[in-house]
């Protein structure tokens, strides 16, 4: 399924594209938020969604565990939102999983954490970009991951972003809503850390 993945056939899904150098997952060149990198120019580069020119945004799920348990409190099924649309896996564990960016005013990149440094740890992010201004990419495969040194997989079926689906409702609500959430988003997960500050 990935090895078909290309730049020509990403670009013909809708996806605007950065290329993403071997060993990083940083993308190369100045203002990449605001310039998609034609199929032809990758040169044996790995490939990166720009949410904001794309239209997408993504949730980047590091901790499958703890996510789950905050997800269900929302009446969220994580494995049901993994199939419900495109998703795809780094390292085994996490997951990445692909929207169609939804009509809200707050889209910065939101991450759930846990612990304090330096033994802090990532639960989940919302991903996307309030314009195309706004640097925000995720990894698509068959990019190589730099840790593991394999492909970006492919979990479910590449979509094209017209075809993807929006963000459940209580995800948009939650991304709208992210500090007044916060703090039952620490309760979910156990963080005494962040429980402390409120």
């Amino acid at each position: 399924m990935q090895d078909a993945m290309t730049p020509e056939r990403w670009t013909k899904f809708g996806y605007k594209l950065c290329a993403i150098p071997p060993g990083s997952k940083r993308p190369v060149g100045r203002e990449w938020q605001q310039h998609a990198v034609p199929p032809e120019r990758f040169n044996g580069n790995g490939m990166g969604v720009i949410h904001g020119l794309s239209g997408t945004c993504a949730i980047d799920v590091d901790d499958r565990a703890l996510t789950e348990q905050v997800f269900e409190s929302f009446g969220l099924d994580l494995e049901e939102m993994i199939q419900g649309t495109f998703s795809w896996e780094g390292r085994p564990g996490r997951v990445k999983l692909l929207y169609q960016r939804p009509n809200l005013i707050e889209m910065r990149i939101r991450k759930l954490t846990k612990g304090k440094h330096p033994d802090v740890h990532e639960v989940f992010a919302l991903r996307g970009a309030e314009s195309p201004q706004k640097a925000a990419q995720d990894v698509l495969p068959p990019t190589i991951h730099p840790d593991t040194g394999e492909p970006y997989r492919c979990l479910t079926e590449p979509r094209a972003v017209e075809d993807l689906p929006l963000p459940p409702k209580a995800i948009c609500e939650m991304w709208q809503g992210w500090d007044e959430f916060k703090p039952l988003l620490a309760v979910l997960i156990g963080d005494e850390c962040l429980i402390k500050k409120r």
